[in-house]
C-alpha cells in the first residue's frame, strides 16, 4: 500500500474461474446455465472500441436468458461489478423458475438488494481473508451513498420543479452535491466539469426512484455484512 492506494493485482479475467467455481459451490444448476451463457456469448467484459463504459445486465424474457456487459477498467471495480450484474443474473434466473408472473415481476429496491447482497457475500466469500480487498470494496460501497442521495434529491427537484434552462439545473446540481460529498472540499476550479455529472446518470430520465432504493440496497448490504463477517473490517 502506497500514498493510502491499494496495489491489488487481480484482473476480472483471472478471477473469472474463481468466481465461477464458487458459483457452482452455491447453485450447480446457476452454474451450469451460466457456463452456458458464457460460451453462447451472452456475457461480454472484453474492451473494444464505442462500448458503453459501464456495466450492466438486460433480462430476455422470452428467452429466459441474460446478457452481461463489463466495460473493464484493469481495476478491482470491474470484479466488483461483474459479480454485481451476476447477482441480477441469478436473480433473474430464479424469478424464471417462479410459476406465477406477478411474483417474477419485482421492484427496483427488491432487485437491487438482491444484486447488493449477492455482491457482498461473493466478495466476501473470495477475498474474505484480504483485508485490503475488503476495505476497498467497502470504502468503494460506503463512499457512493452520498452521491446516490444527492442524485435523488437533483432527481425529485427536476421532476416537481421547473428549471428551464441548462445553467439553472447545473448550479442545482452543483449546490446539492456540494451538500451531500463535497461541503469540506474546495471544487471551485472543477466546478465546469462537477456540475455536469448529472448527465451521465440515465436513470434520472427512466426511473424515479432508483437512486434512493439503491442506496437502501447497499445499507442494506453493509448491515448484513456487520452481522455475519469480521467487524475489524470495518474500522
Amino acid at each position: 500500500m502506497e500514498n493510502g492506494k491499494i496495489d491489488i493485482s487481480y484482473s476480472l479475467q483471472e478471477c473469472i474461474p474463481s468466481i465461477f467455481q464458487l458459483l457452482e459451490e452455491l447453485d450447480s444448476d446457476f452454474y451450469i446455465y451460466l457456463s452456458q451463457l458464457w460460451l453462447d456469448g451472452y456475457i461480454d467484459i472484453e474492451m473494444r472500441k464505442r462500448k458503453v463504459d459501464f456495466g450492466f445486465c438486460i433480462e430476455l424474457p422470452y428467452s429466459k436468458k441474460f446478457f452481461i456487459s463489463i466495460y473493464p477498467t484493469n481495476s478491482m471495480m470491474d470484479i466488483y461489478y461483474f459479480i454485481h450484474e451476476v447477482g441480477h443474473g441469478y436473480h433473474n434466473y430464479l424469478k424464471h423458475n417462479l410459476s406465477h408472473y406477478t411474483e417474477r415481476n419485482t421492484n427496483n429496491e427488491v432487485n437491487e438488494l438482491f444484486a447488493h447482497l449477492f455482491e457482498s457475500i461473493l466478495i466476501f466469500q473470495l477475498f474474505g481473508n484480504q483485508k485490503d480487498v475488503i476495505r476497498n470494496y467497502l470504502n468503494q460501497l460506503v463512499i457512493s451513498i452520498p452521491f446516490n442521495v444527492a442524485i435523488h434529491e437533483f432527481q425529485e427537484k427536476l421532476y416537481t420543479q421547473q428549471y428551464p434552462s441548462a445553467k439553472e439545473k447545473k448550479d442545482l446540481f452543483l449546490d446539492i452535491l456540494k451538500k451531500y460529498t463535497h461541503h469540506c472540499v474546495n471544487i471551485e476550479p472543477y466546478e465546469k466539469e462537477v456540475n455536469s455529472l448529472w448527465l451521465m446518470q440515465e436513470q434520472i430520465f427512466s426511473t424515479p426512484f432508483y437512486y434512493i432504493e439503491y442506496s437502501y440496497a447497499k445499507l442494506a448490504s453493509l448491515y448484513h455484512l456487520a452481522l455475519h463477517s469480521d467487524k475489524n473490517f470495518f474500522y
